[in-house]
């Protein structure tokens, strides 16, 4: 029997006593930790097409037990026993849930039958595509700091209530929860998922292949598919100066020589499609949506030259971040964080969803 099946076996009371509700105030490091495990995770699971820090510990400012919650989203096609195989290998016990939605797994990892002995894990599957509500709650919460302070005080008090029962811990939060999912449903999608969607149809219609390939009027291409109709400077050169972290991007008095001078940069190798990407970002052409249009330019690049893309789930969200702000002084770091990330598999569908959504997490708070 594994650890899972001999604590189920328990009775309610010393489970409860085994591993009593335990909140703790936010804590930074929750967010490292999940990047941690989403690294190991898209190394050892190839089926994985998103993943997504959830729960309370995604929330900052929010109350909650120092268990890191995260939901992977799978392929239809995904062989659930090969993807439990790989879980064991990550050192999960697998729990089968017939009344949580398909495919009715959930995987944990920290938990023993004398207690816990390590951090804690949570790792809920839900196939592609089908609306989720944990990130539907996660995302109101982010957006809503009274709802967080509002969670907050009702979990300490539950917590009182039933310390040594998380069923009923659980279930008395459900009608706080189920009133914030319906609220945030009633509301209108924000720009940045209507603009995700657009990222996404990009690549579906194969307007993609329309995209001029390492030019200023491609780089506008993209930016106004993606954000065109959600913002009036979609595709347009901004006419004023920007700065960002302490760091001024081109002055609009140069950035059209800048631009002009970046486009005929060369191509023919890594190091010079890197180069020509660093210097875009300094030149940081649009308003908004710099990066999210930028990632996409840079993958066409080097699809078209090396036959190659950047595997942006591979690539940390702190490494990446950090490496970027140092690259105006020294492209190494950026240069051979994204050469680790690099895959040929230029025209896989998976590789791009996985890259869009890793795009759109770099620009979150």
């Amino acid at each position: 029997m594994g650890n899972a099946d001999i604590i189920n076996s328990l009775s309610k009371e010393k489970r409860g006593r085994l591993f009593p509700v335990k909140l703790e105030d936010y804590n930074p490091q929750w967010e490292k930790l999940f990047q941690n495990e989403s690294k190991r995770m898209i190394k050892n699971v190839k089926s994985i097409v998103s993943i997504h820090h959830i729960g309370s510990t995604s929330v900052k400012g929010l109350m909650a037990k120092p268990t890191i919650d995260i939901l992977i989203e799978i392929e239809h096609s995904t062989d659930l026993d090969v993807l439990k195989h790989q879980f064991e290998n990550l050192e999960y016990d697998i729990n089968v849930e017939a009344h949580k939605p398909p495919p009715h797994l959930t995987f944990v990892k920290g938990y023993t039958p004398k207690g816990i002995i390590a951090q804690t894990f949570h790792v809920h599957t839900s196939y592609k595509g089908h609306p989720n509500e944990r990130i539907i709650f996660r995302d109101y919460l982010r957006a809503n700091p009274e709802a967080v302070a509002e969670y907050s005080q009702l979990k300490a008090k539950l917590q009182k209530e039933f310390e040594y029962d998380r069923d009923a811990y659980g279930i008395a939060k459900t009608e706080f929860i189920i009133n914030i999912v319906n609220k945030a449903k009633a509301q209108p999608m924000t720009l940045d998922e209507k603009s995700k969607q657009k990222a996404c149809a990009l690549f579906d219609t194969g307007d993609i292949n329309k995209m001029q390939i390492g030019t200023t009027k491609g780089l506008q291409q993209i930016h106004e598919y993606i954000f065109g109709g959600l913002y009036d400077f979609a595709g347009k050169i901004r006419t004023k100066n920007m700065s960002k972290g302490g760091f001024r991007f081109a002055s609009v008095m140069y950035l059209d020589e800048a631009l002009a001078t970046i486009e005929i940069m060369p191509e023919n190798n890594y190091e010079n499609i890197i180069a020509k990407y660093v210097e875009m970002n300094i030149a940081h052409p649009f308003i908004e949506g710099n990066g999210r249009s930028m990632r996409i330019w840079l993958d066409l690049m080097l699809k078209r030259s090396l036959k190659k893309c950047v595997d942006w789930a591979r690539v940390d969200k702190t490494d990446y971040l950090s490496a970027m702000q140092r690259s105006p002084v020294n492209a190494l770091e950026i240069r051979e964080l994204l050469r680790g990330a690099l895959t040929e598999k230029i025209h896989d569908r998976e590789i791009y969803m996985k890259g869009i959504n890793q795009s759109y997490y770099y620009e979150e708070n």
